[in-house]
């Protein structure tokens, strides 16, 4: 007789790296089983917490710039970053030729914690960036990350 698939419960976990405190998100979870029969399960609503009312928010291990997302984009993307201490932010994107295109965050101060910041495509000026391949650089303390996206019009 061919063995029987055995059944039981199976945990999952996810972190997402683009959660902004106060906010409310919805996840929902797809199961592809050996024979490819694909289960949708019921959506789970999360609520994050203000950081500002947590006894012991947990301090990121390390500063640095997550990945943007959604990337490629059309037409903004948001772009989360974490700092393990208080500093100075500076965020700002740079085309393939090195040149500012836009600046998102001028020399903010932060406290140590997970933040975010939206690029919308436009430039300094307002008007639309073309499409293609953009630099977004983090500095911050002695930091200094950089990631590649893509603007798709």
């Amino acid at each position: 007789m061919p063995e029987q698939p055995q059944v039981g419960n199976t945990e999952y976990s996810y972190t997402d790296h683009t959660t902004v405190p106060g906010e409310s998100y919805t996840y929902r979870l797809s199961d592809v089983d050996v024979q490819g029969k694909v289960t949708v399960l019921q959506e789970i609503a999360v609520s994050t917490t203000e950081i500002s009312s947590l006894s012991n928010a947990v301090v990121p291990a390390r500063t640095e710039l997550l990945p943007a997302y959604p990337n490629p984009f059309n037409p903004e993307t948001t772009i989360s970053y974490q700092l393990a201490t208080n500093a100075a932010v500076n965020i700002a994107v740079f085309n393939m030729a090195g040149q500012q295109v836009r600046t998102l965050v001028v020399n903010e101060a932060r406290q140590a914690g997970a933040y975010h910041a939206s690029w919308d495509a436009r430039t300094n000026t307002g008007e639309m960036a073309p499409s293609g391949v953009y630099l977004i650089v983090l500095r911050s303390g002695s930091v200094v990350q950089s990631q590649k996206v893509v603007l798709m019009l």
